[in-house]
């Protein structure tokens, strides 16, 4: 989708990084137990930025079109070319004797997760190895989106602009329900946190030397 304009390369939440989505997603579900594992994500928009992908200067006193590739989705899926990226194709015309610019919008988000576990309609949090809170995973996602924009002229680095985005409520906050020890999670559990890259165990205590 194209937008009209731009003045800098990168955006940032004016109010600090915008919770956009929050909601519930079911990791792993077994009926024959009454076993449910669940996850609650906040995403919350960090910025945007205006990645450069092509130039085109047009030296002839005519116009000239030109097309272009470009792939959407998670950024790490572009360079793996996984079923997660759709590559969209898009034609520009440039003026004679000027130049174009074609630059791709990048999101970036922090995803925030907590973990509930529903045994027999009973819920748990899943607690932090040492107990002191729940088990959290954190980290960023970077989104090529279908956005562009075609300008005469290169964006500003020198500093970033500002956008105004309104936050979501979040879904389930982690207060109200017991902690459960990972130690004492179902097997299959405990196997999808660890391909997390999770840790489950308490780091071993500190024993000054003798």
């Amino acid at each position: 989708m194209s937008q009209k304009f731009a003045d800098y390369v990168v955006y940032k939440v004016t109010s600090g990084d915008a919770l956009v989505k929050s909601g519930w997603i079911t990791i792993y579900e077994h009926p024959a137990d009454q076993t449910t594992f669940y996850a609650c994500n906040d995403s919350y928009l960090i910025d945007t930025t205006w990645i450069y992908k092509m130039s085109w200067e047009n030296t002839t006193d005519t116009e000239q079109t030109y097309t272009l590739d470009y792939v959407t989705g998670p950024k790490e899926a572009e360079a793996a070319d996984t079923t997660e990226s759709v590559t969209k194709t898009t034609s520009l015309t440039v003026p004679a004797n000027s130049t174009l610019t074609f630059y791709q919008k990048k999101y970036r988000f922090r995803d925030s997760m907590f973990f509930v576990l529903d045994t027999s309609g009973q819920e748990y949090n899943v607690g932090s190895p040492d107990g002191s809170d729940v088990l959290k995973d954190e980290r960023e996602v970077e989104i090529m989106s279908e956005d562009y924009l075609i300008v005469g002229a290169t964006l500003s680095r020198s500093t970033a602009g500002t956008m105004d985005v309104p936050s979501v409520v979040r879904a389930d906050v982690e207060d109200g329900r017991e902690k459960q020890d990972p130690k004492d999670l179902p097997e299959m559990v405990k196997d999808v946190l660890v391909k997390m890259g999770l840790k489950l165990d308490a780091e071993p205590a500190n024993i000054p030397a003798q």
